[in-house]
């Protein structure tokens, strides 16, 4: 099972948090964050991030099959 992992560019402040918490798994790319890859290995602190940038709502995952 994988996680599908987003960054919605709309409503992410590029605060930075996301990147500094899994920087494996998100990046800034300019002002904005973005997720590195469309899926990863399930890690708690990917939900750790989202918590984080929660009254953004801005990163977001789902499970795949």
């Amino acid at each position: 099972m994988a996680w599908n992992v987003r960054v919605d560019t709309r409503l992410c402040q590029g605060s930075g948090m996301c990147a500094g918490t899994v920087p494996e798994v998100f990046a800034l790319d300019g002002e904005r964050a973005r997720a590195r890859a469309d899926a990863v290995e399930p890690d708690e602190r990917i939900l750790d991030a989202a918590d984080i940038c929660r009254p953004w709502r801005s990163p977001s995952t789902t499970e795949t099959p």
